[in-house]
């Protein structure tokens, strides 16, 4: 006889139901990907990919203003009510990932700079030629 998985719904037979609710429900709770990293968010399997999405977080967000005794939060949201709480995620690569990011930009811009230099050595050298 199928019972109904009381986190998304559908019907499942009996005997998986367990197993759905731990292994294959869409609505299960999980552990953030980043877990190793340090979130312990444990978030719905079905929403886990926004809550993991670095890109759009590196954007502008809504801000924290704590001024004195009229702090609050600016959310553009009507629908938050207190009590509430605040997950932030912070990024910081490790020292060798970054120092390999940082040579490897300045290689590529010192491959551009070079070109330039070049550039303006030609010109240089064809307006004296023109001159002389």
């Amino acid at each position: 006889e199928p019972l109904q998985c009381i986190l998304c719904g559908i019907m499942v037979p009996m005997e998986e139901l367990r197993k759905h609710e731990l292994e294959t429900c869409e609505n299960r709770k999980v552990h953030c990907r980043n877990h190793h990293l340090g979130c312990n968010a444990m978030v719905k399997l079905s929403e886990r990919a926004i809550h993991e999405i670095v890109s759009e977080k590196q954007s502008t967000r809504q801000c924290l203003y704590f001024i004195g005794h009229s702090s609050h939060i600016a959310v553009a949201e009507d629908d938050i009510t207190s009590p509430w709480t605040l997950e932030a995620w912070i990024y910081r690569p490790p020292v060798m990932e970054a120092a390999k990011s940082y040579i490897r930009n300045m290689l590529m811009y010192l491959a551009e700079y070079n070109l330039a230099y070049s550039a303006e050595h030609v010109v240089k050298n064809q307006v004296l030629n023109i001159v002389r």
